[in-house]
């Protein structure tokens, strides 16, 4: 016992002997802390090391006139500290601790420290991420995403205010070509994309608004927004492919309707990037004047909905437009104007769908299942009638095409609204699927414009692939909506690969079975559920969401040699009641049975892992 006390009494003076050595040396920069726990130290020392890091920097910094005040330099050196506080511990690069004293009698003692020569590293990592936001901004920009373009932007502009000698920092437009001087361009370019929005209320029932959003004359691909209801500003609301809805009690549609597009999106940060979240509360919110517009209201009904016997017959295929923008927004989609097979009697499913429109608004639904639905088809369609509140706002543009045995009517534009969570109405389009009886056999919400065109762009291979691989991602997107945890259950594998995680290392080895590959790999283990954990986990999350909403973009798939197996790589927004994120999801599917898809691996990454990137088919 005692000698243990000697060596503890030793390491304790080794270690203070050690820390009195780094103070000294020019070559770090120190931070101290106390506390009655190890964390509260731990908080104290980094506020310390952040104080010295602050007074280094501190001419490199510029102020907007409005963050200090002309009679007291406190303020001006209180900005820029908590600019500088803004990076986290882990975002301090080579920050070292040391305990120097573990507790006991006196309070908990922690050294911070780091070399000099990493502070420039610290803020070069933030450098190349504002530029990162950039290009991601102006490249959701070109595909209409304007929800995506504005969060990218303002992100990238408040985390330049953050950076020393941010004034000066430049970016690159992948479009133009063009170098891009950011202090100036942020601002001048989010402002412009508010002014190019433009809305039109295209129908009002009295309580029902439905809008219309378009960008540079073209149907935005989505954007979020919030309207002023007469006594409070709404939660979020998305506007999908052009179309948004805004709801008020009945006889209070005001003469104009107030709206503001979202573009902080300070909660999503919250979620997806603490480090934005972080310099959000370090520097002032930019205040747009452009998010705010007045959309002039109409007393004009919706029109009848009845579907146009003129869009049932594929057309031909659309001509390539000359421009990224001009294509992604011309016609309803691609995949429309690429129909395997035409129709024969149309006006018998357009009847159908007719009736289906009309059961809506009436909430009579009975005799319509036992005439024109099969039992598992019913059983969706009473799901998605219970998904929130749902109505139909559009079926202008829809489509038929026979794809097998079964005949496909496509984009039926429904609004669904919720009365909690961040999010409280979405807009998708509704895709049925007739069975050879002529009965709808599934319900189902389709993936984006985007995300179907870069699929069906795919021209190597068959038509009948790409419409299979629309059709799975669609069925599974539907699923969490529709809380569809029966038809999850047959489509995973039972030894499927499952990470919900963040995974930092490549699996070793070529081995065929995914399962095998990944059974000595450490990091994989830690954060792979099995099937049953992964089913587990859905079902408190569905129990626990009045709703779940997922959206599909930018998706990559590739194709396993001499097999019809698929590796699909695609960017994925999720909505809930609780909780919303941003991720890339991976998905590799056995497609050989176009009834019975099975997953083999299913990934989620935040962002791109700094050593692997995004998982793909060469991962597994």
């Amino acid at each position: 016992m005692l000698i243990a006390c000697f060596a503890l009494a030793f390491s304790a003076i080794a270690e203070a002997q050690e820390w009195d050595d780094i103070k000294q040396s020019r070559e770090w920069i120190t931070g101290e802390g106390f506390g009655m726990t190890l964390e509260d130290a731990d908080a104290a020392a980094q506020n310390d090391l952040i104080s010295k890091i602050s007074v280094i920097v501190e001419s490199d910094f510029a102020l907007e006139e409005d963050e200090t005040s002309s009679a007291s330099g406190l303020d001006a050196k209180s900005a820029i500290r908590s600019r500088v506080q803004s990076f986290s511990s882990a975002t301090l690069n080579g920050c070292e601790r040391i305990v120097l004293n573990p507790g006991g009698a006196d309070d908990v003692h922690v050294g911070r420290y780091m070399r000099r020569t990493e502070v420039g590293k610290m803020f070069d990592a933030r450098r190349r991420k504002v530029q990162e936001y950039v290009r991601l901004g102006l490249n959701a920009e070109s595909d209409l995403k304007i929800d995506q373009a504005l969060q990218n932007l303002y992100w990238a502009q408040t985390l330049l205010r953050t950076i020393p000698h941010g004034a000066m920092l430049n970016g690159y437009d992948e479009q133009s070509g063009d170098s891009l001087h950011l202090h100036s361009f942020l601002p001048s370019r989010l402002r412009d994309i508010l002014q190019k929005i433009k809305v039109e209320m295209v129908s009002n029932d009295g309580a029902d608004v439905e809008l219309q959003f378009t960008y540079g004359g073209q149907p935005v691909t989505a954007v979020d927004f919030t309207y002023f209801d007469g006594r409070d500003w709404s939660t979020i609301c998305s506007a999908k492919d052009g179309k948004g809805i805004a709801e008020f009690a009945r006889g209070m549609v005001p003469n104009n309707v107030q709206l503001a597009f979202e573009y902080a999106y300070a909660q999503q940060a919250r979620t997806n990037d603490p480090e934005v979240s972080s310099a959000m509360g370090a520097v002032r919110r930019t205040r747009l004047r452009e998010a705010t517009i007045s959309v002039a209201s109409t007393d004009k009904e919706p029109a009848r909905l009845r579907p146009s016997a003129q869009a049932s017959k594929p057309s031909a295929q659309a001509s390539k437009s000359s421009t990224k923008s001009a294509s992604n927004a011309s016609s309803s989609s691609t995949l429309d104007n690429r129909a395997l097979g035409s129709v024969d009697k149309p006006e018998q499913y357009l009847e159908v769908v007719d009736e289906i429109i009309k059961a809506t608004k009436s909430g009579s639904y009975n005799e319509l299942f036992a005439r024109h639905f099969t039992e598992g088809g019913a059983e969706m369609f009473r799901g998605l009638m219970g998904y929130g509140t749902a109505r139909v706002l559009d079926n202008s543009g829809i489509s038929l095409y026979r794809f097998g045995n079964n005949v496909i009517a496509r984009s039926i534009k429904m609004a669904f609204s919720f009365k909690r969570g961040a999010r409280r109405n979405f807009v998708e389009d509704v895709v049925l699927t007739f069975n050879a009886d002529g009965k709808v056999d599934c319900v189902a919400f389709g993936i984006d414009t985007e995300a179907k065109n870069d699929i069906m762009n795919r021209e190597v291979w068959p038509e009948s692939t790409r419409l299979t691989i629309i059709e799975f991602l669609e069925n599974y997107k539907t699923a969490y909506s529709l809380k569809r945890l029966d038809y999850l259950r047959t489509i995973f594998a039972d030894d499927a690969v499952i990470i919900v995680g963040h995974v930092a290392k490549k699996a070793g080895g070529a081995k065929s079975d995914a399962a095998a590959q990944y059974q000595n790999n450490k990091i994989v283990q830690q954060t792979r559920l099995s099937k049953e954990e992964f089913l587990q986990r859905l079902a408190r999350s569905f129990g626990s969401n009045e709703y779940i909403n997922i959206r599909f973009a930018n998706n990559d798939v590739r194709k396993a040699y001499g097999r019809e197996e698929y590796g699909i790589q695609i960017k994925q927004d999720y909505y809930s009641t609780n909780y919303g994120d941003q991720g890339y999801l991976y998905l590799q599917v056995d497609l050989t049975e176009r009834e019975q898809p099975i997953i083999k691996v299913r990934t989620w990454q935040p962002d791109p892992d700094p050593e692997v990137g995004l998982f793909g088919m060469g991962d597994f």
